[in-house]
Protein backbone atom coordinates (compact mmCIF):
# COMPACT_ATOMS: atom_id res chain seq x y z
CA UNK A 1 0.00 0.00 0.00
CA UNK A 2 2.81 2.25 1.21
CA UNK A 3 4.73 1.51 -2.31
CA UNK A 4 1.52 2.32 -4.14
CA UNK A 5 1.15 5.47 -2.58
CA UNK A 6 4.76 6.39 -3.13
CA UNK A 7 4.37 5.54 -6.87
CA UNK A 8 1.26 7.34 -7.20
CA UNK A 9 3.43 10.85 -5.70
CA UNK A 10 6.28 10.03 -8.13
CA UNK A 11 4.03 10.01 -10.99
CA UNK A 12 1.71 13.15 -9.82
CA UNK A 13 5.88 14.94 -9.72
CA UNK A 14 6.34 13.80 -13.37
CA UNK A 15 2.76 15.20 -14.34
CA UNK A 16 4.41 18.52 -13.08
CA UNK A 17 7.08 18.85 -14.19
CA UNK A 18 5.71 17.66 -17.75
CA UNK A 19 3.37 20.30 -17.19
CA UNK A 20 5.18 23.40 -16.89
CA UNK A 21 7.73 22.98 -19.47
CA UNK A 22 4.55 22.28 -21.93
CA UNK A 23 2.48 25.48 -20.80
CA UNK A 24 5.42 27.51 -20.92
CA UNK A 25 6.15 26.19 -24.41
CA UNK A 26 2.72 26.86 -25.69
CA UNK A 27 2.60 30.39 -24.39
CA UNK A 28 5.94 31.31 -26.59
CA UNK A 29 4.44 29.22 -29.23
CA UNK A 30 2.12 31.23 -31.04
CA UNK A 31 0.92 29.61 -34.55
CA UNK A 32 1.96 33.00 -36.28
CA UNK A 33 4.06 35.86 -35.62
CA UNK A 34 4.92 39.49 -37.21
CA UNK A 35 8.29 40.79 -36.67
CA UNK A 36 8.66 44.52 -37.16
CA UNK A 37 11.34 47.00 -37.80
CA UNK A 38 12.11 50.07 -36.31
CA UNK A 39 9.70 52.35 -37.53
CA UNK A 40 6.66 49.86 -36.73
CA UNK A 41 6.28 48.39 -39.91
CA UNK A 42 6.19 44.77 -40.29
CA UNK A 43 8.55 43.32 -42.09
CA UNK A 44 9.11 39.68 -41.36
CA UNK A 45 6.25 36.68 -40.45
CA UNK A 46 7.67 33.68 -38.18
CA UNK A 47 5.39 30.54 -39.06
CA UNK A 48 5.24 27.98 -36.42
CA UNK A 49 5.15 24.40 -37.99
CA UNK A 50 1.99 23.39 -37.74
CA UNK A 51 2.82 20.06 -36.34
CA UNK A 52 4.43 21.34 -33.67
CA UNK A 53 2.00 23.94 -32.79
CA UNK A 54 -0.77 21.07 -32.80
CA UNK A 55 1.20 18.49 -30.77
CA UNK A 56 1.89 21.48 -28.05
CA UNK A 57 -2.21 22.11 -28.03
CA UNK A 58 -3.03 18.45 -27.64
CA UNK A 59 -0.37 17.30 -25.00
CA UNK A 60 -1.10 20.87 -23.29
CA UNK A 61 -4.88 20.31 -23.32
CA UNK A 62 -4.41 16.39 -21.89
CA UNK A 63 -2.41 17.51 -19.10
CA UNK A 64 -5.24 20.57 -18.46
CA UNK A 65 -7.54 17.46 -17.79
CA UNK A 66 -5.10 15.22 -15.64
CA UNK A 67 -4.19 17.99 -13.38
CA UNK A 68 -7.84 18.59 -13.43
CA UNK A 69 -7.61 14.92 -11.82
CA UNK A 70 -5.14 15.34 -9.61
CA UNK A 71 -6.29 18.40 -7.82
CA UNK A 72 -9.67 16.94 -6.92
CA UNK A 73 -8.45 13.50 -6.07
CA UNK A 74 -5.38 15.43 -4.04
CA UNK A 75 -8.30 17.58 -2.23
CA UNK A 76 -10.49 14.87 -1.96
CA UNK A 77 -8.69 12.42 -0.33
CA UNK A 78 -4.77 14.05 0.21
CA UNK A 79 -3.35 11.07 -1.11
CA UNK A 80 -0.98 13.19 -3.44
CA UNK A 81 1.29 16.38 -3.23
CA UNK A 82 0.62 20.04 -4.11
CA UNK A 83 -3.17 19.38 -5.23
CA UNK A 84 -3.24 23.35 -5.22
CA UNK A 85 -0.65 23.53 -7.94
CA UNK A 86 -2.20 21.17 -9.90
CA UNK A 87 -5.84 23.16 -9.50
CA UNK A 88 -3.46 26.75 -10.10
CA UNK A 89 -1.64 25.09 -13.42
CA UNK A 90 -4.99 23.57 -14.87
CA UNK A 91 -7.13 26.45 -13.80
CA UNK A 92 -4.74 29.80 -14.28
CA UNK A 93 -1.68 28.05 -16.18
CA UNK A 94 -3.55 26.44 -18.59
CA UNK A 95 -5.77 29.30 -19.93
CA UNK A 96 -3.01 32.18 -19.89
CA UNK A 97 -0.83 29.72 -21.62
CA UNK A 98 -3.06 29.76 -24.74
CA UNK A 99 -4.48 33.10 -24.61
CA UNK A 100 -0.45 34.58 -25.26
CA UNK A 101 -0.14 32.08 -27.54
CA UNK A 102 -3.51 33.00 -29.41
CA UNK A 103 -2.77 36.89 -28.63
CA UNK A 104 0.18 37.11 -30.65
CA UNK A 105 -1.43 34.66 -33.27
CA UNK A 106 -3.80 37.95 -33.56
CA UNK A 107 -2.65 38.90 -37.13
CA UNK A 108 -3.72 35.28 -38.33
CA UNK A 109 -1.25 34.50 -40.75
CA UNK A 110 -0.70 31.15 -42.69
CA UNK A 111 1.10 30.16 -45.42
CA UNK A 112 -1.15 29.31 -48.63
CA UNK A 113 1.02 28.44 -51.56
CA UNK A 114 5.13 27.93 -51.94
CA UNK A 115 6.58 27.99 -55.37
CA UNK A 116 10.51 27.21 -55.53
CA UNK A 117 12.64 28.87 -58.15
CA UNK A 118 15.73 27.10 -60.04
CA UNK A 119 18.32 29.01 -57.83
CA UNK A 120 16.47 26.63 -54.92
CA UNK A 121 14.91 29.98 -53.59
CA UNK A 122 11.36 29.49 -52.27
CA UNK A 123 8.67 31.79 -51.78
CA UNK A 124 5.35 31.82 -50.18
CA UNK A 125 1.95 33.31 -50.87
CA UNK A 126 0.38 34.09 -47.20
CA UNK A 127 -2.42 35.51 -46.11
CA UNK A 128 -4.18 37.02 -43.08
CA UNK A 129 -7.08 36.67 -42.54
CA UNK A 130 -7.79 38.70 -39.50
CA UNK A 131 -6.34 41.64 -41.55
CA UNK A 132 -7.67 40.96 -45.10
CA UNK A 133 -3.94 40.87 -46.21
CA UNK A 134 -2.16 39.09 -48.66
CA UNK A 135 1.68 39.14 -48.47
CA UNK A 136 4.55 37.82 -51.38
CA UNK A 137 7.60 36.35 -48.80
CA UNK A 138 10.73 34.71 -49.58
CA UNK A 139 11.86 32.23 -47.19
CA UNK A 140 14.76 32.94 -44.76
CA UNK A 141 15.88 30.96 -41.61
CA UNK A 142 13.63 27.50 -41.48
CA UNK A 143 14.07 24.74 -39.06
CA UNK A 144 11.83 21.98 -37.99
CA UNK A 145 9.97 24.35 -35.37
CA UNK A 146 9.27 27.22 -38.08
CA UNK A 147 9.47 29.67 -40.88
CA UNK A 148 10.56 33.37 -40.95
CA UNK A 149 9.20 34.55 -44.21
CA UNK A 150 10.60 37.57 -45.54
CA UNK A 151 7.89 40.17 -46.67
CA UNK A 152 8.70 41.14 -50.29
CA UNK A 153 5.22 43.64 -50.81
CA UNK A 154 1.98 43.09 -49.15
CA UNK A 155 -1.81 44.29 -50.48
CA UNK A 156 -5.07 44.28 -49.48
CA UNK A 157 -7.70 41.23 -50.86
CA UNK A 158 -11.25 43.65 -49.78
CA UNK A 159 -11.03 46.25 -52.80
CA UNK A 160 -12.76 44.77 -56.35
CA UNK A 161 -10.12 46.87 -58.01
CA UNK A 162 -7.03 45.94 -57.11
CA UNK A 163 -6.61 42.80 -59.14
CA UNK A 164 -6.71 41.14 -62.80
CA UNK A 165 -8.20 38.16 -64.33
CA UNK A 166 -5.55 35.79 -65.79
CA UNK A 167 -6.11 33.90 -68.32
CA UNK A 168 -3.99 30.64 -67.27
CA UNK A 169 -3.05 27.28 -69.50
CA UNK A 170 -5.38 25.04 -69.05
CA UNK A 171 -3.00 22.36 -67.05
CA UNK A 172 -3.34 24.82 -64.41
CA UNK A 173 -4.83 23.69 -61.45
CA UNK A 174 -8.28 26.08 -61.10
CA UNK A 175 -7.57 26.31 -57.20
CA UNK A 176 -5.26 29.52 -56.33
CA UNK A 177 -1.51 29.20 -56.10
CA UNK A 178 1.52 30.62 -56.59
CA UNK A 179 3.13 30.50 -60.18
CA UNK A 180 6.91 31.08 -61.66
CA UNK A 181 6.60 32.20 -65.05
CA UNK A 182 9.37 33.91 -67.04
CA UNK A 183 10.99 34.94 -64.16
CA UNK A 184 7.56 36.27 -62.72
CA UNK A 185 5.78 35.55 -59.19
CA UNK A 186 2.01 35.38 -60.01
CA UNK A 187 0.57 35.03 -56.89
CA UNK A 188 -3.21 33.82 -57.64
CA UNK A 189 -5.39 33.57 -53.61
CA UNK A 190 -8.30 32.17 -55.31
CA UNK A 191 -8.89 31.07 -58.60
CA UNK A 192 -7.34 33.26 -61.65
CA UNK A 193 -7.51 36.40 -59.56
CA UNK A 194 -4.25 37.63 -59.50
CA UNK A 195 -3.52 40.42 -56.35
CA UNK A 196 0.08 40.72 -56.83
CA UNK A 197 3.41 39.56 -59.38
CA UNK A 198 6.57 39.69 -58.46
CA UNK A 199 9.55 40.18 -61.26
CA UNK A 200 12.47 38.29 -60.42
CA UNK A 201 14.95 39.93 -62.41
CA UNK A 202 13.84 43.71 -61.88
CA UNK A 203 12.74 43.01 -58.33
CA UNK A 204 9.92 44.92 -59.23
CA UNK A 205 6.70 44.02 -56.95
CA UNK A 206 3.34 44.62 -58.39
CA UNK A 207 -0.24 45.33 -56.60
CA UNK A 208 -2.68 47.28 -56.57
CA UNK A 209 -2.34 50.13 -59.06
CA UNK A 210 0.47 48.74 -60.34
CA UNK A 211 -1.07 45.22 -61.20
CA UNK A 212 -3.54 46.58 -63.58
CA UNK A 213 -0.59 47.14 -66.34
CA UNK A 214 0.46 43.98 -66.18
CA UNK A 215 -1.36 41.51 -69.01
CA UNK A 216 -3.95 38.72 -68.93
CA UNK A 217 -1.83 36.48 -70.39
CA UNK A 218 0.65 36.45 -68.46
CA UNK A 219 0.86 32.68 -67.34
CA UNK A 220 0.39 31.39 -71.04
CA UNK A 221 3.67 30.38 -73.11
CA UNK A 222 3.83 29.99 -77.05
CA UNK A 223 2.41 26.21 -76.95
CA UNK A 224 -0.21 26.15 -73.73
CA UNK A 225 -3.66 26.06 -74.30
CA UNK A 226 -5.68 28.86 -72.74
CA UNK A 227 -8.10 27.59 -69.91
CA UNK A 228 -11.84 28.52 -71.17
CA UNK A 229 -13.19 29.08 -68.01
CA UNK A 230 -10.58 31.85 -67.51
CA UNK A 231 -11.70 33.37 -70.94
CA UNK A 232 -15.33 33.29 -70.05
CA UNK A 233 -14.79 35.16 -66.91
CA UNK A 234 -12.20 37.82 -68.44
CA UNK A 235 -14.93 38.36 -71.38
CA UNK A 236 -17.71 38.46 -68.64
CA UNK A 237 -16.04 41.40 -66.98
CA UNK A 238 -15.08 42.89 -70.00
CA UNK A 239 -18.70 43.13 -70.84
CA UNK A 240 -20.06 44.18 -67.38
CA UNK A 241 -17.73 47.09 -66.88
CA UNK A 242 -17.47 50.73 -68.43
CA UNK A 243 -15.13 50.02 -71.73
CA UNK A 244 -13.93 53.83 -70.94
CA UNK A 245 -12.57 52.49 -67.67
CA UNK A 246 -10.87 49.54 -68.70
CA UNK A 247 -6.84 49.66 -69.60
CA UNK A 248 -7.43 47.89 -73.21
CA UNK A 249 -3.67 47.93 -73.90
CA UNK A 250 -3.30 45.35 -71.64
CA UNK A 251 -5.69 43.34 -73.49
CA UNK A 252 -3.83 44.68 -76.72
CA UNK A 253 -0.94 42.82 -76.21
CA UNK A 254 -1.88 39.14 -76.86
CA UNK A 255 -2.08 40.65 -80.66
CA UNK A 256 1.40 40.45 -80.91
CA UNK A 257 1.85 37.09 -78.47
CA UNK A 258 3.64 34.19 -79.77
CA UNK A 259 0.78 31.89 -79.16
CA UNK A 260 -1.94 32.00 -82.22
CA UNK A 261 -4.88 31.05 -79.64
CA UNK A 262 -3.58 34.18 -77.57
CA UNK A 263 -3.95 36.16 -80.82
CA UNK A 264 -7.36 34.77 -81.61
CA UNK A 265 -8.88 35.64 -77.75
CA UNK A 266 -7.58 39.30 -78.04
CA UNK A 267 -9.13 39.83 -81.52
CA UNK A 268 -12.21 38.28 -79.56
CA UNK A 269 -11.86 40.26 -76.72
CA UNK A 270 -10.83 44.24 -78.29
CA UNK A 271 -14.42 43.91 -79.88
CA UNK A 272 -16.08 44.92 -76.58
CA UNK A 273 -14.13 47.84 -77.15
CA UNK A 274 -15.94 49.02 -79.49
Amino acid sequence: MTQAKGNRRVLVWVLYIIAIPLLIGLALTPLSREIVNASGAVTEIDLTNPRVFNGLMLYSLLCFFALLVVSLIGFAKRTVPLPGLALALALLGFPLALGSSLFQNRSGWMGLYEATTPSDQTYVLAASLAQNQIALTHVGEQSWRRRRLQIIGQCSAEASDNHILLIRADKTSQTGQLILVNDTLIGLPHDNHCYLAYDLSSKTFYSDQTILSLSPYLCLGPDDTPLENDVQELTRALQETDADSLNWQTIETGLTHPNLKVREIAEKLLKHKE
